[in-house]
């Protein structure tokens, strides 16, 4: 009989416990929350449930290689400029040996001397500039221009700038080098004898200049620049002692 009324007392407890679904919904009124529904707490259950063990892999795969694409992007970029770097310097020393290649292998003209120049009062009056290459190709399509000043003062500073302007004559279609000089005539005009009067006694001074333009060998168009100054009693001829316009 003391069994039976022990039976009977459990279940009765057990009927009138509350469940856990209810003792969650009675713990949520507590702190003021309104009571969720069985419809909510289903919903939110089923949330639970959505992020299973291959989802959560599949985060940290994608996470992992979403990191690794950018380390691999970051050390690609400094790569390629480490690379462009490289292709620059490269460049600079080729383009260095070519300047130290045309410059010890180009044609290079030089004026030597003025010759066969007197002062008389002949028609047929000329000045001869004694041309070199010195170089080591030949010098191709060689012309020059060639102007004489008479004048107290020095020849003008831009004079040669303007010889550059005035056209040319053609001079020698070709130059060898170790030829040894060429003759190159220049005609100047009929002097007065008061003119050459003045010359003669250093009244004044006769100045010739001139420019050269020749190509050196490595399709290059070089200038050089001449000038000679006159003021003494003899044939001979001085540098001008400014704007020679050397190449």
């Amino acid at each position: 009989m003391a069994e039976k009324v022990s039976a009977d007392n459990a279940k009765h407890a057990s009927g009138n416990a509350p469940s856990a679904a209810v003792a969650d919904d009675h713990a949520q009124t507590k702190k003021g929350g309104t009571k969720p529904q069985h419809g909510q707490r289903d919903s939110r259950r089923k949330d639970e449930r959505r992020w299973t063990g291959f989802e959560r892999s599949s985060v940290i795969i994608q996470a992992f290689t979403f990191v690794a694409l950018v380390i691999y992007t970051f050390f690609s970029w400094h790569q390629w400029r480490a690379m462009q770097e490289a292709n620059r310097l490269t460049q600079i020393g080729a383009d260095a040996s070519k300047r130290a290649v045309e410059f010890s292998q180009r044609a290079r003209l030089a004026a030597i001397a003025m010759e066969e120049f007197n002062l008389t009062t002949d028609a047929d009056q000329r000045i001869v500039v004694s041309l070199e290459n010195s170089g080591s190709l030949p010098a191709t399509d060689v012309s020059g221009v060639g102007s004489w000043d008479i004048r107290k003062d020095e020849i003008p500073a831009d004079r040669g700038a303007w010889l550059k302007t005035v056209k040319h004559q053609p001079v020698r279609p070709v130059m060898l080098p170790g030829r040894g000089p060429e003759m190159i005539p220049f005609p100047i005009p009929q002097f007065s004898a008061e003119t050459i009067k003045e010359i003669k006694e250093g009244r004044v001074r006769f100045y010739y200049s001139g420019v050269f333009t020749y190509n050196d060998g490595f399709g290059n168009i070089k200038s050089l620049g001449f000038c000679g100054l006159h003021h003494r009693g003899d044939d001979s001829w001085d540098i001008c002692p400014n704007n020679n316009w050397a190449d």
